[in-house]
């Protein structure tokens, strides 16, 4: 009640000009509760019962629901579409304000708050729909291009509602340019047939929605260019028998250059079941044999020349255990000595023995002479039960 002023002023100030401006008094009555009526929930915000609402993918969304009454109702909110919330979603104002700091379309359905208190209830229901601008899915790239070689550019692009997808090549539209029976839009993609030197342009995607656009650029440039190979020439590469082995042989070139791979023998690679190409000119080699070593030739080729390098294959023999350690029987306190034979390829500079038990590793101590081991040979002193 001592709240109650007639003279409640408030003024404004500006610091540059040094100016305060004042309003007008305002009066301020504070009323005793034991004058109202005890009354149920009303809402506030929002006024009405149901609202629609349109929430942008990755962006916050903030749901507010304020009721009046006496005593003072408590707020809770339900989802009709699901048990709980998604992650991160928060409330605030004493459950009156609903966040959610990035939406996805997971965010998607119907909210709705109760207030309520000891006379009663009220509810709203938010339908939220959970839209998004534009975004890319596959965009398109630019890339150099030899005469005759086909062109795929992909706009593949999502939102909603859907994007609108529209073409340009150099700033104009594609429907304002001259019609190529070479040119076409096949699954969103624009292709370009046999390509030429004069076919060298700025494509040009671009992708909207009510709620924003996209725009990328793809430079097409037709050139000729001799075939190269960027990988060096007489490459080592060393591997175990029976593993796998990847040689390498990346090229560049306009039009691009063909590889082939030849074997010691100057065969195909590709005639040996064991062996695969990879687009970007790499050879693989599965289950290698000893027999395989030695100088593989990478080829590669196009309209304006052809260029070769040498990769040295070198096969390691597996590691094989020819005599492993035997099972035996000894009295409690005597000691036991366990063999290991093993084939080791020569050329392979680090190699050992690791003796293990129950899987662990059994390791020599300075502390006692438990465990002894030499280099073929593993002694375990006064052997107990444990």
């Amino acid at each position: 009640m001592k709240d109650s002023q007639p003279d409640y002023i408030c003024n404004a100030h500006f610091q540059g000009p040094r100016l305060i401006i004042q309003k007008e008094p305002i009066e301020l009555k504070v009323i005793p509760t034991n004058t109202f009526s005890y009354q149920k929930p009303v809402l506030i915000v929002p006024e009405t019962t149901h609202k629609s609402y349109v929430a942008l993918l990755g962006k916050p969304l903030i749901l507010e629901c304020i009721a009046a009454g006496l005593p003072t109702p408590s707020v809770e909110w339900i989802y009709l579409n699901r048990l709980s919330p998604s992650p991160g979603v928060t409330f605030e104002n004493y459950n009156k304000t609903l966040c959610i700091p990035s939406v996805t379309e997971d965010d998607d359905g119907d909210y709705q708050c109760i207030a309520r208190n000891e006379h009663g209830s009220i509810r709203h229901t938010y339908t939220v729909n959970v839209e998004a601008a534009p975004y890319w899915i596959k965009m398109p790239v630019s890339q150099i291009y030899g005469p005759g070689e086909n062109v795929r550019l992909d706009c593949e692009v999502d939102g909603k509602p859907k994007p609108k997808v529209s073409w340009s090549i150099n700033g104009t539209p594609l429907k304002d340019v001259m019609p190529d029976p070479r040119r076409k839009i096949q699954s969103g993609a624009l292709i370009f047939s046999e390509v030429q030197p004069n076919d060298t342009a700025v494509i040009q995607c671009q992708a909207h929605n009510k709620h924003g656009s996209l725009l990328a650029n793809a430079y097409i440039l037709v050139v000729w260019l001799p075939a190269e190979i960027l990988t060096p020439d007489g490459i080592e590469y060393a591997v175990v028998e029976n593993q796998v082995v990847i040689l390498h042989c990346k090229t560049f070139g306009a039009p691009r250059p063909k590889v082939q791979w030849f074997m010691e023998d100057m065969n195909p690679a590709l005639k040996d079941e064991r062996t695969f190409i990879f687009t970007n000119g790499s050879l693989k080699l599965q289950e290698v044999r000893r027999e395989d070593a030695g100088n593989f030739t990478c080829l590669a080729e196009n309209d304006q020349n052809n260029v070769s390098i040498i990769a040295r294959l070198v096969v390691k023999g597996a590691t094989q255990i020819e005599e492993g350690p035997s099972s035996m029987e000894k009295k409690q306190g005597e000691n036991v000595t366990f063999y290991c034979k093993v084939l080791f390829d020569e050329t392979i500079p680090k190699r050992g023995i690791q003796w293990r038990l129950d899987g662990e590793d059994i390791e020599e101590s300075d502390d006692d002479n438990k465990y002894i081991i030499r280099d073929t040979s593993l002694t375990i002193t006064k052997v107990d039960f444990s």
